[in-house]
């Protein structure tokens, strides 16, 4: 969560206007809701050019693999301009966020089913605070696969 916030105050930082780039996503309750509430220009631009042209709804789950790959694939360039290194880390953590997102809808339809749905459960304080720490977990955890590209980007002296 600590990355999250950082991110954000750097693009403040910056002199970007924050709420036209994230709309909370730390309030997120799912792995995918979160990716579309952060960076809501690339979000939207990876929607209507790879998400839309792979498929979009007629064939999801190509069109979402293949949206997580993109970006993977972006964001590993990116910061292999800057780090000077270039070795699928970056890919990798999109792709286990894919992961994260399939194991999320799976979650949810499970949870919608008639059998499991009771409205007490389900809107209780203590599920919402799980499914969102569960949610936290998925979305940074897997961070570990690019703090080594961090480090080279923004190497720390004496250290």
């Amino acid at each position: 969560m600590g990355a999250a916030v950082l991110v954000i105050n750097l693009h403040r930082l910056a002199g970007y206007k924050v709420p036209e780039f994230f709309l909370n996503p730390l309030r997120s309750s799912s792995p995918g809701e979160f990716w579309t509430r952060w960076n809501i220009p690339v979000h939207e631009w990876l929607r209507d050019n790879v998400f839309i042209k792979a498929g979009g709804r007629h064939h999801f789950w190509r069109a979402v693999f293949l949206t997580f790959m993109v970006s993977g694939i972006f964001h590993e360039y990116t910061i292999s301009l800057a780090s000077n290194t270039l070795n699928g880390f970056m890919t990798a953590y999109f792709l286990v966020q894919f992961l994260a997102f399939l194991v999320g809808v799976s979650l949810h339809r499970l949870l919608s089913t008639p059998f499991l749905r009771h409205h007490s459960l389900v809107t209780s304080k203590a599920f919402l605070g799980i499914r969102w720490a569960l949610t936290m977990v998925s979305v940074f955890l897997p961070s570990v696969l690019f703090l080594y590209n961090l480090r080279r980007v923004f190497p720390i002296h004496g250290v």
